[in-house]
This record gives C-alpha cells, sequence and structure tokens, in this order.
C-alpha cells in the first residue's frame, strides 16, 4: 500500500477542523446561508493549507499580531459569529481606507463615519483635536450597539487595524471582573483595544493600575476642558485594584485579559466610564457642578481622545521603566491611602485593624498595625468586595 500524499492529508485535516467548527457555531442561519458559509470556510482552509510562511507573516504584520498567532487563529476568527453589527471608522486619511478593509474582510458592514451621519453621536473632528497619542486610536471603531467590546477584540484582534480602539456606544452585556457583567447605557464610554507588551511576568499585575492611572488623568483633562473646578477633579479615585469612584459611588473599571506569544504579552484591555449617564453609579458630568445637580452635556469623543492620549503615553513607561515611576502618581490618586481596614490572619481565625500605606513590590496592599509591623494584604478569593475579606501575610 502506498500512503496518501501529505499535502492531501494536511488539506483533510483542515477540512475536518472546519467541519467540527461549523457544528459547535450555535448562531441562528437560514440553511442556504449555512451552505454558503460551509463552502466559504472550506475554501479558506484550502487556502490556508496552502499559503506560504511568508505570506502569513506578511499579512501578520499588516495587523499587528505575531504570525504564529495569526495562523493558529485563522479557522476560529473567519467562523466567528457576526452578529450584525455594525461599525464606522474613525481613522486618519493614510489608514482610513485599509482600516475599513481589515473589518470588511472579516464579514462586517464598515464604513467611514461621516458628519452627515447623524445617527451616531460621535464627532470624528473633536476626537482628534484632542487626540495626543502617536498610534494608539488613530483608528477607532464606533458601534451603536455591541455585546461586549472585550469581546470583540478577544474574538476579532488578529482582524483588527494596529492599535485600534473599538468603542459601542450601548453595550447589551458588557464585560466585568470575573463573571460579573458591566451595565453599559447610553453616555457611558466604554471601549476596548489590544496591547502588545514586552514585561516581566512579575510586573504583568500593574498593569491595571497604569490603566486605571491613565484613565483618571485623562478623565481630569477632558474635565478641565469643560471647565470643571480642580476640587472636584479630586473627587475621582482609584479604588484598587481596578475600580474608578466619585466620591463614595462606583464610575467606571478596568478589566485586563491576557495571553502570551513569543516573548510578549498580548493584553485585552477593557474600560468603562460613567461620562453622561447618571445611572448606574456616578457619572462625570456631574462634578461639573450644575445649579440644579444635572448632569451637563458633555462630548464621548473629547473624554476618549484624552484618555486614549494618556494610555500611549502611561503604557510606554510602564513598558520602558516599569511602573515605579509612576507609583507616586498612582498613590496620590487613589482613596486609600490612611484607610483603616480589618483583615483576617493567615489561618483566618482571627481579625485585627491595620492601616493602608501604599503597594507592595508584588503590587498588593501593603499596611501596618499600632506597632509598626508591615503586612501584604491579599483578597480572600471568595468576597465581591475586596476589602470586606482581605487576609494578611507579614512582610
Amino acid at each position: 500500500r502506498r500512503s496518501p500524499p501529505r499535502t492531501g492529508a494536511r488539506i483533510r485535516a483542515h477540512q475536518v477542523a472546519t467541519i467540527l467548527a461549523i457544528i459547535h457555531d450555535t448562531s441562528i442561519r437560514t440553511p442556504s446561508e449555512k451552505d454558503e458559509n460551509r463552502s466559504a470556510a472550506l475554501r479558506q482552509s484550502r487556502d490556508e493549507g496552502h499559503r506560504t510562511k511568508q505570506q502569513r507573516e506578511k499579512e501578520s504584520r499588516t495587523k499587528g499580531i505575531p504570525s504564529t498567532v495569526g495562523s493558529k487563529m485563522a479557522i476560529h476568527t473567519n467562523l466567528a459569529r457576526n452578529t450584525g453589527t455594525v461599525l464606522f471608522v474613525c481613522a486618519t486619511s493614510d489608514r482610513k481606507a485599509e482600516a475599513i478593509a481589515c473589518m470588511r474582510d472579516a464579514g462586517f458592514e464598515t464604513r467611514a463615519l461621516s458628519a452627515a451621519e447623524q445617527s451616531i453621536p460621535f464627532n470624528e473632528q473633536i476626537y482628534f483635536q484632542h487626540l495626543k497619542s502617536k498610534s494608539l486610536g488613530k483608528v477607532l471603531y464606533v458601534a451603536p450597539t455591541m455585546v461586549s467590546t472585550q469581546r470583540f477584540v478577544q474574538e476579532r484582534y488578529s482582524q483588527m487595524y494596529r492599535d485600534s480602539m473599538v468603542l459601542a456606544l450601548k453595550q447589551t452585556s458588557g464585560k466585568g471582573r470575573g463573571s460579573n457583567t458591566w451595565t453599559s447605557p447610553e453616555g457611558c464610554l466604554a471601549f476596548s483595544f489590544v496591547r502588545k507588551i514586552r514585561v516581566e511576568g512579575k510586573n504583568l499585575p500593574f498593569l491595571q493600575y497604569v490603566l486605571s492611572l491613565a484613565v483618571v488623568q485623562g478623565a481630569r483633562t477632558a474635565l478641565r476642558e469643560c471647565g470643571a473646578k480642580e476640587e472636584s477633579l479630586s473627587k475621582l479615585r482609584i479604588k484598587w485594584p481596578n475600580d474608578l469612584y466619585i466620591e463614595d459611588r462606583k464610575a467606571g473599571g478596568v478589566l485586563c485579559n491576557s495571553t502570551y506569544n513569543d516573548g510578549s504579552y498580548v493584553v485585552f484591555c477593557g474600560i468603562g466610564l460613567n461620562v453622561k449617564n447618571q445611572e448606574p453609579g456616578a457619572c462625570l458630568s456631574g462634578l461639573l457642578d450644575r445649579a440644579d445637580g444635572a448632569c451637563c452635556d458633555v462630548d464621548l469623543d473629547m473624554f476618549l481622545a484624552c484618555i486614549g492620549s494618556q494610555l500611549e503615553t502611561l503604557l510606554d513607561v510602564f513598558e520602558e521603566e516599569g511602573f515605579s515611576p509612576l507609583l507616586s502618581s498612582y498613590l496620590d490618586s487613589w482613596v486609600h491611602t490612611g484607610q483603616k481596614v480589618m483583615v483576617l490572619d493567615e489561618e483566618r481565625s482571627l481579625s485585627c485593624p491595620v492601616v493602608v500605606q501604599g503597594l507592595t513590590s508584588q503590587g498588593f496592599l501593603l499596611a501596618t498595625d499600632d506597632v509598626g509591623n508591615q503586612f501584604e494584604l491579599h483578597p480572600d478569593g471568595n468576597s465581591l468586595d475586596f476589602f470586606s475579606g482581605l487576609v494578611r501575610r507579614k512582610v
């Protein structure tokens, strides 16, 4: 007996993987659409099998993703469910055509955001007037409604334009920490982006602190542009580890998910911030001190531009120098210095009061007791509120 040709075997393996992916696709389609999608997927798998390594590397450089990731994700990304999301593209002139083509190739209805588009309350001109970044956010995909921007970038990052951001004017199932959801009505700034970053693994937990600080600093810049008073700006602060508060009410949060590939971490960053929506929680426009206490009319475009600019600046510092240059600013922007909390000992049998002083080298809370002993505080892993179940470990 002769063994079958190796090329044919490889093509059949791709076809089997494609068929399995189709079987597990739970989206609702008509029978004719299923047949068309199956045929397209099989053609894609054959093409993928014959593409050269050089072709895959060239395509991955265009999208800004390592070629090994792009090739492994090829079947998944081409068969991921297209839920009918319409994407409007804000981009500089040198990026716009390619940014539109990227998502059209992924099967999305995609078009440039023009000044005549009255249904989208987002001004491209104002956005670029305030965006000071070199790369991050120079391409922005705007969706009137989306299930979750975080889910979108995790499923579609290999097809997105490099350093682009995704903004949803309304999310139907925004993602929070763990299995929590984040309610994102109109007026909430909900966006995600992907950053490939080279840092030591021990420094990766600090990334959420960098994002939180960038959001606070960027939002304060935007509020100044709107005429907010300095004493009002100080009300927006960070609650460890990744929440944003206005006084005692939550106004937003950040979320990081990461994978490791070829010496770098590919980090999926999601941010939700109440800008114009008074519920749930507090909103930033409430800091503009209107006499009747109502939220003023502010622009999401300017807030996103100011925050995006600061995100790129601080992420560059973090990648090059670590978190140390940012620590002082972070502690000046959080709510915890001098805070007294009750914590459990390592056996979780006794509780005692300690005072929060800062962060340890591992990124946990640093606290002292009445006699000056230092402790590192860890969440117990069971409480939704990190501060309701802290466990101390002596430093």
